[in-house]
């Protein structure tokens, strides 16, 4: 999974990690919900509105993780 933003200075910003095979993906802005192969992962944005941390304004952790077998 790829997440896309803007640094300060204006380039772009790209964070990646590896959750193997990935079968869909849904967000609102707040949470992410990430299905795989065999699990359900939502991750939850733990910065509030006007904070910051490293520059982003957004931290997504994952908080529930699902497993569903193959």
């Amino acid at each position: 999974m790829y997440l896309v933003g803007v640094g300060p200075d204006g380039t772009l910003s790209f964070h990646a990690t590896h959750m193997g095979r990935a079968m869909g993906l849904w967000s609102d802005g707040q949470r992410i919900v990430l299905a795989t192969a065999n699990q359900i992962v939502r991750f939850e944005n733990i910065l509030g509105p006007g904070q910051q941390l490293d520059c982003a304004d957004r931290h997504y952790l994952p908080r529930v993780i699902h497993l569903t077998g193959d």
